[in-house]
């Protein structure tokens, strides 16, 4: 190709990309960071993060790795991303405008994004403040976490049964018929919480984009109704949400929870709770039973697999600890648990002649097994 044919080709891809931007109803989000490095360096991939995503006439494209790892986009993931822009918007564009203009040498870890008309841009480096610094790392993490979770459930997902329709019996079938505002505001609420990303904590408040002053108009108790209304529609729904009991203070509307990730292979687990169950706080109270509740059975054995190949990938003398390369996914776990995946890969690494130095921390208190780092030779 010539230098003309070429020049053709860039001026014809910068005509796409600016139509596809000016479309109001395009969605895009780019997330870098990482060291400006040849590939061939030991540490290219180290902290490396490229997630650049695209949706234009329903059509979804671009690229997502962390490291090594690289993560296919589905259209569902691009609506689970939209749903958590959406909900978050008004506190991103806060962050934005709050930007300091200050420039940074040799820093690149920004995330920018394109909701509507709305440009955004955001970095920690150009936070004003610490509490600004920590708010955009956790929207950095809840991003990843998206992500995270859609690789794991691609090919499920009970989400997709619950139509708008069955939510709405629910609904009617839980509050009394004259009340038709009670039914709209929940039923929206539900809808959101149905196509909102797994593991995410929010509140009714977020949820509804709703400030202080719209919270503080609506009535305590109503509030209280709602949100015990609500947790009663998402178990019809079999939707698992799981209440942050250590911050439940004030109105109801800032009660803080998430929805936890529905998986196919489930079994029953016996416990024992009490008679009365949950009170209108969440906490148990009453006589004492036993009932079966669903638990996840987790394949530790696909997990030490995993962990193995990618130490198997990592450059010699890279430095990283078991729970370094669980990444997010170490909360799916429990310490016992991890205890096993960690004395079972480094039996297989030993087995396989992957030689993991621990030497460097030999002497030293570093906390448990799974977090002591250890160097690949």
């Amino acid at each position: 190709m010539d230098n003309e044919s070429v020049t053709k080709e860039i001026d014809r891809k910068n005509e796409i990309f600016i139509s596809e931007l000016m479309n109001k109803n395009s969605f895009m989000l780019d997330w870098y960071a990482g060291a400006v490095l040849p590939k061939h360096h030991p540490k290219y991939y180290d902290g490396r993060i490229e997630v650049n995503i695209r949706k234009v006439f329903n059509s979804s494209y671009g690229n997502i790795s962390f490291g090594k790892d690289e993560y296919q986009i589905t259209d569902k993931l691009v609506d689970n991303l939209y749903n958590y822009i959406d909900t978050n918007i008004n506190k991103l564009i806060k962050l934005s405008l709050n930007q300091s203009t200050e420039m940074y040498e040799g820093i690149s870890d920004s995330l920018s994004i394109k909701y509507k008309s709305i440009y955004i841009l955001i970095s920690e480096v150009n936070a004003t403040s610490e509490e600004e610094r920590s708010e955009i790392s956790k929207i950095k993490a809840d991003i990843k976490n998206i992500i995270c979770v859609n690789k794991l459930t691609n090919n499920y997902s009970s989400e997709d049964e619950i139509s708008d329709e069955k939510i709405e019996t629910i609904v009617n079938n839980l509050v009394e018929t004259d009340n038709m505002d009670k039914k709209f505001l929940l039923s929206k609420i539900t809808k959101k919480i149905v196509h909102m990303p797994a593991n995410i904590e929010t509140t009714i408040a977020q949820l509804m984009q709703l400030n202080d002053n719209d919270v503080a108009m609506i009535e305590p108790l109503m509030q209280g109704e709602i949100f015990n209304t609500l947790k009663k529609v998402c178990e019809k729904l079999k939707i698992n949400i799981e209440v942050n009991h250590d911050e439940i203070s004030g109105l109801a509307y800032y009660y803080k929870f998430k929805k936890i990730l529905n998986t196919p292979d489930i079994k029953k687990t016996k416990v024992v709770i009490t008679e009365e169950s949950i009170d209108e706080n969440g906490r148990a109270s009453g006589a004492i039973k036993e009932v079966y509740v669903p638990t996840v059975k987790k394949d530790i054995d696909s997990t030490v697999k995993m962990l193995v190949n990618k130490i198997k990938e990592l450059p010699v003398n890279t430095e990283i600890s078991i729970s370094e390369l669980l990444g997010l996914h170490i909360n799916d776990y429990e310490t016992k648990e991890l205890f096993e995946i960690n004395k079972k890969v480094l039996s297989t690494c030993k087995e396989s002649g992957i030689i993991l130095n621990f030497d460097k921390y030999k002497d030293e208190i570093v906390g448990l097994p799974y977090n002591i780092p250890f160097i690949k030779e």
